[in-house]
């Protein structure tokens, strides 16, 4: 008895497996309907499209439907499976992914160069994995990044090059993978989420038909190695967010289109190598104070920079060839006063017509730093002519100048002055102040006036931009005090 109830057991556990799996619950199980190749997810409720009942021979249009039914069972189609369609090259027409899709897997239309017309990527879509769409060819309209998207991943759209209209990256996305969108020269536009944090290595190389302003918004911290590499069509303003701390090393190579004042924000550290190499459209050049390394070649044949150049005092290493060819550099450079290194060739063929150095131990020197640049008088600070005259900077300037050697200087002591550098207004801090002289570097005066009380203010904005001298008489003596002016 006891092997027949065995038997009957055992029966009974084969026909509820057999059971279990045409209702698609409690079991994973694949089916086709259609053309198209499908396995139940693990909720048993919707399906994942795993590839085409033809393979990588598979033509005519693509649609991935909302939903799909097969054993009397709907299912919503949420997730389109790792290399579901992999080289499928043999595809025509648009691609239409249904809205319930959130998952796009990696590589998963790579190569399927035959769609054309716009890429519409539905609200519900929120993982775009790696490869995804690379090498897809065809589309020919404009693409549109879902706001449930966080993540785009390496090579997404990588050599998608055909496509003519915007790119809108939506506000949900905070990383743009290495190379996602690297060799689609066709777009026309650029519009980045206000969620990105990130901009990885290559994101936009050779990005070469966008047009008009870049901003990188405010919630951006790096942009990787190459970002936007060789993406030349730009002809407006370059905007880069008050948050990034990196700027990878060519990141901006070779984006001749740029115009206007390039600012480089406060929050800035470190300047890539390359980074804005060949840029040569840009009229000015602004720098943060948080800035310690400019990298090699940074802003060389950048010979659209015109006026004066100011190396702010958070500065320790000047690259090689940082600006080489920035021949529209003719009017004053000011080196900050941290300055240790400038490197062979930094201001190859600049056109400066004076020098400041803010630096009281004189930054080395490498071959060539000053290689075609004029002859001009080099002010140094009060009481560094010595120092100066007696290291490598003799063999470049043989005219030094003390930069309170016009001044009276009866009892030097430490007054605050700030800010400095300033873009005007400037405080002078110091005990029972009486009289207070402005002079430029040529001596001359430009404000003298009787003074009381502990601080004084002035405003200089309506003299050139330079190094200015303040003479403060206290009670205790003669100070002597330099600030910078920007504009």
């Amino acid at each position: 008895m006891n092997k027949f109830f065995q038997t009957i057991r055992s029966l009974y556990a084969v026909l509820l497996f057999f059971l279990l799996s045409i209702s698609g619950k409690g079991f994973a199980q694949s089916f086709t309907v259609g053309n198209l190749n499908y396995s139940v997810n693990d909720d048993g409720l919707t399906v994942t499209v795993t590839g085409h009942v033809d393979g990588p021979n598979a033509s005519g249009m693509l649609v991935i439907p909302d939903s799909v039914t097969f054993a009397e069972t709907s299912y919503r189609v949420t997730k389109i499976d790792d290399f579901a369609f992999y080289d499928c090259a043999g595809f025509n027409g648009s691609l239409t992914i249904g809205k319930f899709v959130t998952t796009i897997g990696r590589a998963a239309f790579y190569g399927c160069k035959g769609f054309n017309g716009s890429l519409s990527l539905d609200e519900s879509v929120s993982t775009i994995k790696n490869e995804a769409f690379r090498g897809c060819s065809g589309f020919n309209g404009s693409l549109v990044i879902g706001d449930l998207v966080t993540t785009i991943g390496n090579d997404a759209f990588g050599f998608c090059y055909r496509f003519n209209g915007p790119l809108i990256i939506g506000n949900s996305v905070t990383t743009i993978g290495d190379h996602a969108f690297s060799d689609c020269y066709g777009f026309d536009t650029l519009t980045l989420g206000n969620s990105v944090t990130t901009i990885d290595d290559y994101a936009f190389a050779h990005c070469s038909g966008f047009k008009g302003s870049l901003t990188i918004g405010d919630s951006v911290t790096t942009i990787g190695e190459g970002a936007f590499y060789e993406c030349s069509g730009f002809d407006g303003s370059l905007t880069i967010g008050s948050s990034v701390v990196s700027i990878g090393n060519h990141a901006f190579y070779n984006n001749c289109g740029f115009t206007g004042n390039l600012v480089i924000p406060n929050s800035v550290t470190d300047i890539g190598q390359g980074a804005f190499k060949y840029c040569v459209g840009f009229d000015g050049l602004t720098m943060g104070g948080s800035v310690s390394t400019i990298g090699n070649y940074a802003f060389s044949s950048c010979y659209g920079f015109a006026g004066e150049l100011f190396i702010p005092n958070s500065v320790i290493v000047i690259g090689a060839f940082a600006f080489e060819d920035c021949a529209g550099l003719d009017s004053l450079l000011s080196i900050g006063n941290s300055v240790t290194t400038i490197k062979q060739g930094a201001f190859f063929e600049c056109r400066f017509d004076s020098i400041v150095s803010l630096a009281e131990t004189p930054p080395t020197l490498e071959d060539m730093t000053f290689y075609g640049v004029p002859g001009v008088t080099l002010t140094v600070p009060c009481g560094c002519v010595s120092a100066y005259e007696t290291s490598a900077w003799h063999d470049h300037y043989i005219s030094f100048l003390d930069d309170c050697a016009s001044l009276t200087e009866d009892d030097e002591q430490a007054v605050p002055v700030y800010p400095n550098p300033t873009t005007g207004n400037v405080k002078v801090e110091a005990s029972d102040l009486r009289h207070v002289s402005i002079f430029n570097t040529l001596g001359q005066q430009v404000y003298d006036s009787q003074a009381d009380g502990n601080v004084f203010e002035y405003d200089l904005s309506n003299h050139e931009a330079g190094i200015y001298l303040i003479q403060i008489e206290t009670i205790s003596g003669i100070a002597t005090k330099r600030v910078v002016l920007t504009k």
